[in-house]
C-alpha cells in the first residue's frame, strides 16, 4: 500500500506528457506542410524564365532629339504619285488627303519645327507644357523634332499618324497652320491637281488625331501663350508630379514616350 499514493502523480505525467507530445505533433505536421509549399514555389519560380513578358514590364521607347538623323529630303517629294487618287478612294471626293494638303502640311511641319527649335515662335501649346517650353530647351528641341518626323513621313507618303503626345500637339499644330497657307502658296501649288477635299483640314485632324485625352490638356479660352502672365508661379506646384494628371502620359515629362513600337522608326528612310 505504500507505493499506492504514487500511482496518481504517475499517472498523470505521463497524461501530460502526452498531451504534449500531441500538441507538438500537430506543430510538426504544420511546419512539415508549409516547408513543402515553400519548397513547391521554389521549384515553380526556378521553372519561369526570368525574362517573361508577362512577369516584367517593358520599359517604353522613348524619341530622342537628334537631328543627325532627322534629315529631311533634299529632293522635293512627287505629291501628286504620294497622295493622289487611290483605288479606293472615293469616287466623288477623291482622296481625304489630297496633294495639295501634303504639301501644306508638309511645309507647316517645317515651318513650326524650325520656330519651335530655334525659339523664333512658340506653337500652340496646353498650359501645363508651357513651364517646359520656356524653361527647358532639350524639352523644346524634343518638341521640334516631333514636327520633323511628321514632316519626314509626309515625304514617304504615310498618313501623318503621331506616335506620341508630342506628336500628337505637333499635328495639332501643323494642321491649324497649313489651313491658312494656300493663299501665300499659289505659285507652288499651281503645279498640283485639284481634289474636293483640298481644303477640309478637320478631316484630316479627325482621321490623324486619334488620341482624344489630349484635348483635356487645352483650357477653355486658353489662347495657347502669354508671355505676361505669371504661369510659372501658379503651375509651379500643378507640375510637381504624374498624380496631378488623371491620365499620367499627358504630363509633359511624358510627351516623347512611343505609343507603339512597329511606328517607332517609320519616319526614317528605308
Amino acid at each position: 500500500m505504500k507505493n499506492g499514493g504514487n500511482d496518481e502523480p504517475t499517472v498523470s505525467f505521463f497524461w501530460s506528457a502526452a498531451n504534449y507530445i500531441q500538441c507538438r505533433k500537430k506543430q510538426i505536421i504544420i511546419l512539415i506542410t508549409f516547408g513543402f509549399q515553400v519548397f513547391h514555389h521554389l521549384c515553380l519560380s526556378k521553372m519561369t524564365p526570368p525574362e517573361s513578358s508577362n512577369t516584367q514590364q517593358q520599359q517604353p521607347l522613348i524619341y530622342n532629339n537628334d537631328f543627325n538623323e532627322l534629315k529631311l529630303s533634299k529632293v522635293e517629294p512627287d505629291w501628286l504619285k504620294l497622295f493622289g487618287p487611290k483605288d479606293d478612294d472615293d469616287e466623288e471626293y477623291g482622296p481625304w488627303l489630297t496633294p495639295r494638303m501634303a504639301y501644306l502640311l508638309h511645309s507647316a511641319a517645317c515651318i513650326e519645327g524650325d520656330n519651335t527649335r530655334y525659339n523664333y515662335a512658340t506653337p500652340d501649346l496646353p498650359k501645363n507644357a508651357r513651364v517646359f517650353f520656356r524653361h527647358s530647351k532639350k524639352w523644346r528641341q524634343s518638341l521640334s523634332a516631333c514636327f520633323f518626323r511628321i514632316a519626314m513621313r509626309l515625304e514617304k507618303g504615310l498618313t501623318p499618324y503621331p506616335n506620341c503626345i508630342g506628336e500628337t500637339i505637333a499635328v495639332h499644330n501643323i494642321v491649324s497652320l497649313a489651313a491658312g497657307m494656300a493663299s501665300d502658296y499659289k505659285e507652288e501649288l499651281k503645279y498640283l491637281p485639284k481634289f474636293p477635299n483640298d481644303d477640309n483640314y478637320g478631316l484630316v485632324e479627325d482621321i490623324a488625331l486619334q488620341d482624344e485625352d489630349v484635348y483635356e490638356l487645352f483650357e477653355h479660352g486658353d489662347d495657347g501663350y502669354d508671355f505676361h502672365s505669371n504661369e510659372d508661379e501658379e503651375l509651379e506646384d500643378y507640375l510637381l508630379g504624374e498624380w496631378h494628371f488623371q491620365n499620367s502620359h499627358l504630363h509633359p515629362r511624358q510627351w516623347f514616350h512611343a505609343f507603339l513600337e512597329e511606328r517607332f522608326t517609320n519616319h526614317l528612310p528605308e
